[in-house]
């Protein structure tokens, strides 16, 4: 008997124990979960940051691709097509003349502070040709259609 006095007292000291300290642990489980969450937060952050700056990366290699590209030949400015236009209006048949262009040629900015708003409000018309009559406007149509799409 005494031995089972000994082991229900034993057993009532680790029970209170345990009640003591399920509190703490309790607290030590809920701050455990709300640093998980940080840290997901945190990873997911970070992973979206590295995602962006590896797209960052990507677009900045492609422009400077495409200013190397444009160092060579100035026409490259005006699309990639732009030498397949120059060779046809080279072949093409003109009543008043070669059309002038592309426009952008032959515009320059004193000031390169306004490159980038001045790109915005005139680009489209940069890339056109000028003709000096509707039979010559037609033809220049007509290639500017077949090589777009081509």
């Amino acid at each position: 008997m005494t031995r089972l006095r000994d082991l229900i007292q034993k057993h009532q000291t680790l029970t209170a124990n345990l009640r003591r300290s399920r509190p703490k642990l309790e607290q030590t489980i809920t701050d455990a979960e709300a640093a998980l969450i940080l840290a997901e937060a945190a990873n997911k952050t970070a992973t979206e940051t590295r995602l962006e700056a590896s797209n960052l990366e990507a677009e900045q290699a492609r422009k400077i691709e495409n200013l190397k590209s444009q160092t060579g030949n100035r026409l490259n400015a005006f699309g990639r097509r732009i030498d397949l236009v120059m060779r046809e209006i080279d072949k093409a048949r003109w009543i008043a003349g070669r059309p002038i262009g592309p426009l952008g040629m032959f515009v320059s900015l004193t000031d390169p502070r306004y490159r980038d708003t001045f790109h915005k409000q005139m680009g489209h018309t940069l890339c056109q040709f000028a003709v000096r009559n509707d039979q010559d406007r037609k033809t220049m149509m007509g290639i500017l259609n077949r090589c777009a799409t081509q």
